[in-house]
């Protein structure tokens, strides 16, 4: 297969490209031009500060009895509509900026030019920044004087919003100490259950257990009824003659409401919205998306970025004899290769704790660990600044080619055979039943995560027998052994407390496969402290996490 060789620029974030410091530096002049920063953020007003000023150029689109209507004075009234079709375009600029390059390098190669660095300049458009009242008395988790106040609107019953949970949960752990996140309450009128999930929510706040509740919740945003929210609370434990109480007492019906009215003064009427010291973000968004606003925000208040100095090191150009092998406890066990080259997807196995995870470039493997790029047959990963391999598991003829520069491959659309061979090597490859590779590739990122209490597991284990009875064998048949279905735990305590459902097909538990000839889901959940369960529902892959508390 030809190799295209093109000298890349790495470690960049996916979301900005590869910018270099000075870019950075501009985009925080101009914002700091354009965006007012409260001075006293306990006040109870609402304001919105747009990008771009008015000029002597801003067009006058009406004359009325007071005066000229301005373009910009229309414009601050709809300023976050605006910002969200700025963003749109910046998408699709992104995307079409990289399908360009791509084809110019492929273009320099094709007529015997030398490999040619690339340098990617564009910046997303900087929001506009709501100022919010105080919010002591929002649920939230965090130092309360950390210098970057996230706050979110958002329900329980939204599944977008259930899916952003890995993405602020991740930018906790990576800037620890310098996020506090505070979570309001936006219950929509189609979210018939929002309301009464967000007061159980405030309830386990006032009773001192909000976030792993909030996850919890979270985790089973699709199962939302009166019995979850009791169940969650017992799991926790948290008093249930307290927890009814507040639940009966309808306390926290005005704090919801007043956080609906607040979102109606702001201007937001959907879900999820994240805000970044006020800079406004609407609808789902990456976890590089975030970290370059939050890094905006630390610079903007002259404290450190980690950002910046990944954009230095990204400007290196880095060839595999330049690289090592990674020594840190990972394996690589699938890729799937996508276009534009940063939105591919590597399967990385942590041996260090038994957990598997799919990771986007830019994502965070471990701690200070980033994935910088995906190839057909490695990865390379950016520890701490150092670039480092990670090759396939099942081998890789990468290895004779160490005298190349990294390369996109002409077929870089689809995996080829080899790629699609190697993909499917698991934990124990010769002991997967052929037909089900294709699970561990397709399972989607767990959502929120169920607590559950150990001195509940261990009364509920005790009746093994009896809650084995729920496992059937279905038809399926592979490589000799019947794949497990669960029947009748529509009314079962132990069932309905994980989130199990009627027909589900439990096919992993914490990376070992469950047939007629072996269920380890008891056992894990006697001995471990996570347990983490892969199964089909209705055709598609669930994950389900839990906590043993």
């Amino acid at each position: 297969m030809k190799r295209l060789a093109s000298t890349l620029l790495l470690a960049c974030l996916s979301l900005v490209g590869c910018n270099d410091t000075t870019n950075v530096e501009n985009v925080l002049k101009v914002a700091e031009q354009g965006i007012t920063k409260p001075e006293n953020t306990n006040h109870s007003s609402v304001e919105t500060s747009p990008i771009k000023q008015s000029s002597a150029n801003d067009l006058v689109l009406a004359r009325l009895p007071g005066g000229p209507l301005t373009q910009s004075q229309l414009d601050q009234t709809i300023a976050l509509r605006i910002y969200d079709l700025e963003w749109s375009k910046y998408e699709l600029r992104r995307q079409a900026l990289g399908g360009l390059i791509e084809a110019s390098l492929r273009e320099s190669a094709s007529v015997g030019s030398e490999p040619q660095s690339v340098e990617v300049l564009i910046e997303p458009p900087i929001p506009p920044r709501l100022i919010l009242p105080d919010s002591a008395s929002q649920p939230s988790v965090g130092r309360a004087s950390a210098p970057v106040q996230i706050s979110v609107f958002c329900n329980y019953q939204s599944s977008h919003c259930a899916r952003m949970l890995s993405v602020y949960e991740a930018l906790l752990g990576l800037y620890q100490g310098q996020i506090k996140l505070t979570f309001f309450d936006l219950p929509l009128a189609y979210h018939r259950q929002a309301t009464p999930a967000a007061q159980a929510a405030r309830c386990a706040n006032t009773l001192g257990q909000f976030w792993p509740y909030h996850m919890g919740l979270f985790a089973q945003y699709d199962q939302l009824t009166s019995a979850l929210y009791s169940r969650l609370a017992k799991q926790l434990g948290i008093g249930e003659d307290q927890f009814e109480q507040c639940m009966n007492s309808g306390e926290h019906k005005a704090d919801i409401e007043g956080n609906r009215q607040l979102a109606a003064r702001l201007d937001l009427d959907k879900v999820p919205i994240t805000l970044i010291n006020g800079l406004y973000l609407g609808g789902p968004k990456s976890v590089d998306t975030l970290r370059f606003f939050v890094d905006f925000e630390l610079n903007r208040l002259g404290l450190v970025a980690p950002v910046l100095a990944e954009k230095e090191q990204a400007k290196k150009a880095i060839t595999v004899d330049e690289m090592k092998s990674t020594a840190l406890p990972l394996r690589l066990e699938g890729v799937l290769l996508g276009e534009p080259m940063s939105s591919s997807i590597a399967t990385i196995f942590d041996i260090s704790n038994s957990d598997s995870n799919r990771y986007g470039v830019g994502d965070e493997v471990l701690p200070s660990v980033f994935l910088a790029q995906v190839y057909q047959d490695f990865v390379v990963l950016n520890n701490a600044g150092a670039m480092e391999l990670l090759r396939l598991t099942a081998g890789s003829d990468i290895a004779d080619e160490k005298s190349e520069h990294l390369a996109i491959s002409d077929s870089s659309h689809a995996p080829s055979a080899h790629a699609e061979q190697v993909s499917r090597s698991l934990a124990e490859p010769d002991e997967v039943p052929a037909g089900l590779e294709y699970t561990y590739r397709g399972v989607v990122d767990a959502v929120g995560e169920t607590p559950l209490s150990k001195t509940w597991l261990d009364e509920q284990l005790n009746n093994t027998e009896q809650l084995q009875s729920h496992f059937s064998p279905t038809e399926l048949e592979v490589e000799g052994v019947r794949v497990l279905r669960l029947d009748d735990v529509e009314e079962n305590e132990f069932y309905q407390t994980l989130g199990l459902q009627e027909k589900d097909v439990i096919l992993r538990v914490n990376k070992e496969w469950v047939h007629e000839a072996q269920n380890n889901l008891f056992e894990q959940l006697d001995s471990q402290q996570e347990v983490s369960i892969v199964l089909m529902r209705k055709g598609l892959p669930v994950h389900l996490k839990y906590s043993i508390n």
